[in-house]
């Protein structure tokens, strides 16, 4: 889990920094939403927390909502 947190504090320490000397807000609110929940699903998946897989969400939702099944 330490791995976790180190790679985490390493990439947030790269991007962050150049985003806010470039005050780029809406870049950085995308930039820590996505780090923040990579982090969560991260530190779950670490602690054993069996996570579904997205690709069947997706799958409905091509198939079921825009109807572009595959035959």
């Amino acid at each position: 889990m330490l791995y976790v947190i180190f790679i985490f504090l390493i990439i947030s320490f790269i991007e962050v920094p150049d985003l806010i000397k470039e005050n780029r807000k809406k870049e950085l609110k995308l930039v820590s939403f996505i780090l923040c929940f990579g982090f969560i699903l991260s530190i779950l998946y670490t602690w054993g927390i069996h996570l579904a897989s997205p690709v069947v969400a997706i799958d409905n939702f091509l198939k079921n909502i825009l109807n572009l099944g595959y035959k």
